[in-house]
């Protein structure tokens, strides 16, 4: 309930408040069904051809840069994850509902601020909540949406602000002033009623007020911070001492981390923005930002720093061990690849998925040619760098999503997620064409071309697959058709 009982039946009686479009509303429900599957999402974000190409677009940008362009909606979704998703085509869809200029408000300008915000907030979420940054994403996009709620029952409300209340805290004070209420609990109110995750429904209104012990929230309110200085030429500096102090305090996330931010968000934000159809022209230089953080960094006392960074070197080399030992024992010594412990483990799993959403899955079996006549001629050692060499050039040419192992002697395996047989045999023959042109260079000078055999089965091509193994070893079976066929070529296995 908002603590403005007049507002409340005011926004109430609006027919005209902003709202997502009809397909949003079905995205709304999917994210609050813990059992929605794949084909599900599909079916619902393909309906919308714009929402669907924004999709792709975000999928292709630079923040997700992959090796591998991504080719239709399924590999999006893959990337993003069912979750991630649906917030995104559901920020996608409101931002296009609510872009209708009036009032006092410049909805280009608030909609720019909107993105920087939530562009920040997944920055930061990548870092703090990796697992939650699309959430973050949305949350911090819509975290004032009340304004546009007040704007339109009140009409006229912000032009009439003094010219200096530019600044959100400025705002909300105003709106406190004005109406016992603020635009942040409006917004909740606004989601509330949209049927929102209760989750977003709070980030919405501690946006501005922070919500301690509660990391996702904090990351909102931070966001909106940094979204301040970014639109705003007034006293940047002040504006990133408050961002610097908050994210320090509430994430401790230290000066340096957050100038990393700005600088990745600068190149994020004129990417992502034409995906949302926002012109960013006209915002605060980001070199300006970087300038005044430095500035402030120097403004920062040595000893601060020493005290801060020891504490955080301590942890970050006690977290960077843990997981460097975690690591180990995922890898295999001698390639770096991962071992055929934790391939089995993945290979289950990516199964048990495909299985569950009717997803492509391609398993792919590689023997290098002839290996054993290389130790039998140049020696181990020579084999050894042979079977690095080899690696390196496979996992060059696979997706950073696709799974690549070590096998066992000269024998290697890779997953490819969400990769049907069209895809699957391209990158192999890609993998085969590298390997042909990229000799090993020995001590003597001499090159050494090493060639391999590969086989492929495809989930989604075969009926007759009873579990995640059969599936590898009708893979190794077309590996030797391709050795039996000459060797130096790939074969998909067919029933």
């Amino acid at each position: 309930m908002l603590s403005n009982p007049d507002l409340a039946r005011k926004l109430q009686l609006c027919s005209d408040l902003p709202s997502p479009a009809g397909i949003a509303m079905r995205i709304i429900e999917l994210c609050q069904d813990a059992e929605a599957t794949l084909n599900e999402v599909a079916a619902v974000v393909g309906q919308d051809p714009a929402i669907s190409a924004k999709l792709m677009r975000m999928a292709n940008s630079p923040f997700y840069a992959r090796k591998r362009k991504t080719e239709n909606i399924r590999q999006a979704i893959a990337l993003f994850g069912l979750n991630g998703t649906l917030v995104l085509a559901l920020g996608f869809s409101v931002v296009g509902e609510s872009r209708r200029d009036g009032g006092g408000i410049d909805h280009n300008q608030f909609w720019r601020r909107a993105l920087a915000c939530a562009i920040c907030a997944q920055l930061l979420g990548a870092r703090l909540e990796p697992a939650r940054k699309e959430e973050l994403f949305l949350a911090a996009l819509l975290q004032d949406i009340g304004i546009l709620a007040i704007e339109k029952v009140i009409p006229g409300f912000y032009a009439e602000l003094p010219p200096s209340h530019i600044g959100h805290e400025q705002i909300a004070t105003e709106e406190r002033e004005r109406l016992a209420c603020d635009h942040a609990e409006v917004g909740a109110w606004l989601l509330q009623n949209w049927n929102m995750p209760e989750d977003l429904v709070v980030a919405v209104a501690h946006s501005h007020r922070g919500d301690p012990g509660n990391r996702f929230n904090q990351i909102v309110a931070v966001a909106s911070l940094l979204g301040d200085l970014w639109w705003h030429e007034e006293d940047p500096q002040r504006r990133l001492r408050m961002a610097a102090d908050a994210a320090h305090t509430d994430l401790d996330v230290r000066l340096e981390e957050l100038t990393e931010i700005i600088e990745e968000a600068a190149v994020q934000l004129q990417a992502t923005a034409s995906t949302f159809d926002l012109d960013v022209a006209g915002h605060v230089s980001p070199e300006l930002l970087l300038e005044k953080a430095r500035e402030l960094m120097s403004l920062i006392t040595v000893t601060t720093l020493q005290e801060t960074s020891a504490l955080k070197e301590k942890a970050e080399a006690l977290t960077t061990y843990n997981q460097r030992l975690r690591e180990q024992n995922r890898r295999d010594n001698l390639t770096g690849l991962y071992n055929r412990a934790y391939f089995d483990q993945v290979l289950a799993a990516e199964y048990q998925l495909a299985r569950e959403n009717n997803f492509p899955l391609s398993v792919v079996f590689i023997d290098l040619d002839h290996f054993k006549q290389i130790n039998d001629l140049y020696g181990h050692e020579v084999g050894d760098k042979a079977l690095v060499h080899c690696a390196r050039i496979i996992q060059e040419n696979t997706r950073h999503s696709d799974v690549v192992a070590r096998y066992g002697g000269e024998e290697f395996v890779a997953i490819l997620p969400g990769t049907d047989t069209g895809s699957a045999q391209s990158v192999c023959e890609r993998m085969l064409e590298a390997l042909r042109r990229s000799p090993l260079v020995l001590d003597d000078g001499r090159a050494l071309i090493i060639t391999a055999s590969i086989g492929i089965a495809v989930l989604d091509e075969l009926e007759q697959v009873r579990d995640a193994y059969d599936l590898l070893r009708q893979a190794d079976r077309a590996l030797y058709k391709a050795k039996d066929s000459g060797r130096d070529q790939l074969k998909i296995y067919c029933a």
